[in-house]
């Protein structure tokens, strides 16, 4: 008796590339599309702490420059990012639809300072009046 020839099993290999490679893309795809990625790159890059020095208490605040006389538009791209970075964060303490409408008013109202070229002087105005600390902290910052 000779020995037999490995015969059936070439389909084996011809299909077993294709299903593997297909699994590997739809674990990748499932990584992908994932609520814990989706957090992830939602969640904001900054704590309410750094964004209230970085845009409001440092000597070089940002929202100094952006509603000061010398007022840059990559200033006002940078404290547009705190801000959402902002409405992000959860409220230390208070309603969190309350933070999430104030918050939307300060990021649209800083986004209006981006449009164009120039800070425009209408939407520095609007940022001013939006940007109600004493308010906000009375409602949010812990004690």
């Amino acid at each position: 008796m000779g020995r037999t020839k490995n015969v059936g099993h070439g389909w084996a290999r011809a299909i077993a590339v294709p299903v593997a490679a297909v699994c590997a893309a739809g674990a990748g795809v499932a990584w992908v599309s994932s609520p814990a990625r989706a957090a992830d790159e939602k969640a904001p890059k900054h704590t309410i702490k750094e964004i209230m020095h970085k845009a409001h208490k440092d000597d070089d605040a940002l929202l100094k420059k952006v509603t000061g006389p010398k007022a840059t538009h990559d200033d006002a791209v940078a404290l547009l990012e705190l801000y959402k970075d902002l409405a992000a964060n959860k409220p230390p303490k208070g309603d969190q639809a309350d933070w999430d409408k104030r918050t939307a008013d300060i990021v649209a109202a800083s986004e209006a300072t981006t449009k164009g070229d120039k800070v425009d002087a209408k939407a520095v105005a609007t940022l001013k009046k939006t940007v109600d600390c004493k308010a906000c902290h009375t409602l949010h910052k812990p004690a």
